[in-house]
């Protein structure tokens, strides 16, 4: 994406909506996204959040002033979350799991703790 110019309106909201996609409650999420989520489609929502999939609309809105390191650290948090849960943990990634496990209620939380910060960024 180095050669690619997207407006900074662009990147702030391709990061509000993947944010938002996150901070979706289950039931929310099935409704808007996948109305069949199937077990181990987690893994799939999973490998969406890698840290060079934001990095350049991240780097975009820092570099220009828009969002604020805390605003970076929260992505990365969460990013860090996905990257250092195990696959292996079965009922992580299960439908059930993605309603009701601790690891899927926190990166909910986060998602939207970093949605609020980002609902007040003026571009």
């Amino acid at each position: 994406m180095k050669n690619l110019d997207y407006s900074l309106e662009y990147c702030l909201n391709i990061l509000k909506r993947e944010v938002q996609n996150l901070s979706l409650n289950p039931e929310e999420y099935d409704k808007r996204l996948v109305s069949s989520l199937k077990d181990y489609l987690t893994i799939d929502i999973a490998s969406e959040w890698e840290y060079e999939h934001f990095k350049y609309f991240i780097d975009r809105l820092l570099n220009d002033k828009k969002i604020n390191q805390e605003i970076v650290d929260l992505f990365k948090k969460i990013i860090s979350a996905f990257e250092n849960v195990s696959q292996d943990i079965e009922e992580i990634w299960t439908l059930e799991g993605f309603k009701n496990h601790p690891f899927w209620i926190g990166q909910r939380e986060l998602a939207n703790i970093l949605l609020e910060k980002l609902n007040h960024v003026i571009i």
